[in-house]
């Protein structure tokens, strides 16, 4: 099995909306989360958290945000990537943008 960091996208503006929900209603919306992982079972290694605070150094500093944002991770383990992609056919957060990145070890 390969391992796979999975980076999940939104606006700046959706996650502001986000962070301004009631603690029931953020919890709501990670019951969804909970029920993916437990149909993936073993395969969701680390169900990984919303990223919210935003800095960058060197040749990506930049003053304001990008129209998309890096919101959120996880990590998973499949076969290959196409194995790996299908644990997200009926991800929550599939319309919102995910990318899968190949973990190797050098």
């Amino acid at each position: 099995m390969k391992n796979y960091l999975v980076l999940y996208y939104s606006t700046p503006e959706a996650m502001a909306t986000f962070m301004k929900l009631t603690d029931e209603e953020k919890q709501a919306s990670a019951k969804a989360w909970d029920t993916w992982k437990a149909t993936h079972g073993d395969l969701v290694t680390d169900l990984g958290a919303p990223l919210m605070s935003f800095g960058s150094i060197g040749n990506l500093e930049i003053e304001t945000l990008p129209t998309q944002i890096i919101s959120g991770y996880s990590m998973v383990k499949a076969e290959n990537i196409e194995k790996a992609k299908s644990i997200f056919n009926q991800h929550p957060y599939k319309e919102n943008g995910i990318h899968i990145f190949e973990s190797i070890a050098i």
